[in-house]
């Protein structure tokens, strides 16, 4: 028994995938962009869900929330970082950036907001703990990889005209 087969197509099928390499470090890019907006979204709405008490902690010797004045300045200084790339690896981070806006003896421009944020979601000796990290993440990770789905499937449909 003899089978033949006839295979038509390949060299437009090289072609695709050529244009598929030559495209990848824009097209990771898009990819991971689109999956870190979820993150900074979830981001912000853990932390505008988290409790204020407005006591300043130097006047109560009990522990306390953070205060409203906190909680506006982290929620300003929200964003992502541009996609960074170290050989295959793309990376970007959702986080807070600057000083906010309270001011005390020991951080006279202002408390820097990544240990704020980090503060409130360990705890301290007078700041209750408020869960941040383990919640976003809860939140975002299924979101965010279905939103990369999705742009990987739409920038393999633009750059070869395939229907996924």
């Amino acid at each position: 028994m003899q089978v033949k087969m006839k295979m038509t197509g390949i060299e437009e099928l090289v072609s695709d995938l050529e244009k598929l390499g030559k495209n990848t470090p824009e097209l990771m890019k898009e990819v991971t962009t689109a999956g870190i907006q979820p993150v900074t979204d979830s981001l912000r709405a853990v932390i505008s869900g988290l409790k204020v008490d407005n006591v300043r902690y130097a006047k109560s010797p009990n522990k306390r929330y953070m205060m409203s004045l906190e909680k506006k300045g982290l929620l300003e200084s929200m964003g992502f970082s541009p996609v960074k790339t170290s050989g295959t690896v793309y990376d970007s981070n959702a986080g807070v950036k600057g000083y906010n806006a309270l001011r005390t003896t020991s951080w006279t421009s202002g408390i820097p907001n990544k240990m704020l944020l980090d503060a409130i979601d360990r705890g301290t000796n007078f700041r209750y703990r408020q869960p941040i990290f383990s919640k976003v993440k809860n939140i975002a990770k299924y979101e965010a990889e279905k939103k990369m789905q999705e742009a990987l499937e739409e920038e393999i449909e633009r750059l070869t005209n395939w229907n996924m």
